[in-house]
């Protein structure tokens, strides 16, 4: 019995071997991504802001992936990239019905290693020292209020020309007898949400809050 053996197509080896070359062969990184209309993957790198930003020191803008509301909060999954790798973490804030929060209790929710990624990030941009295993606190609650409740809504052109609107200040670990840790928060729904410090005295309180203890 004979058996004959198909002449192999070099012309296709040939094309695999430079796709292997100049684009790699193995799985690119799996990062958490938003979609477009035409179904392509889009992966928008987190906005670390430094120095003087509207008079708030530091601040951090985080693409929003998905939203879900139901009759009491609204959860966010907020994931963006940071040196290829996800980074991010579920909000859930309290819903508000005819302009008034049902509730005032919200909380962050920890991804796991995209949320220990963006609290390594944040204790960076405040100088604050924590061990390079730190992790992110599976459930934070903190107290979420509503400024535009209180002080009225800003112009689109407002909204549009600043980093920070201030339409929320978050207050973390609020029955602690050291005192609070204040933080800024606005939501551009679909888009992203950004948070910036409201004091840097705020910064250290604010990494312990986040931070998973043992």
């Amino acid at each position: 019995m004979v058996i004959k053996y198909k002449p192999m197509n070099f012309k296709l080896l040939s094309l695999l071997i430079f796709a292997c070359v100049f684009g790699g062969c193995e799985n690119p990184p799996e990062i958490p991504t938003e979609s477009t209309g035409t179904n392509l993957p889009v992966i928008k790198t987190i906005e670390l802001k430094s120095g003087i930003e509207n008079g708030h020191p530091v601040g951090i803008r985080i693409s929003i992936q998905t939203t879900k509301d139901s009759d009491t909060s609204t959860t966010y999954k907020l994931i963006s990239s940071y040196e290829i790798k996800p980074v991010g973490f579920v909000l859930v804030i309290p819903r508000e019905v005819d302009g008034k929060q049902k509730s005032i209790t919200a909380f962050i929710k920890s991804l796991g290693a995209p949320s220990d990624l963006f609290l390594q990030l944040l204790a960076k941009q405040y100088k604050q020292k924590i061990s390079p295993v730190s992790k992110m606190a599976d459930s934070i609650p903190f107290i979420c209020m509503n400024l535009h409740n209180f002080y009225g809504t800003p112009t689109a052109a407002a909204r549009d020309s600043a980093w920070i609107a201030a339409q929320y200040k978050l207050f973390f670990d609020s029955e602690s007898r050291e005192g609070d840790a204040e933080l800024f928060m606005n939501i551009v729904p679909g888009r992203w949400i950004e948070f910036a410090e409201k004091d840097e005295d705020y910064r250290s309180h604010l990494i312990q809050v986040l931070e998973r203890h043992q």
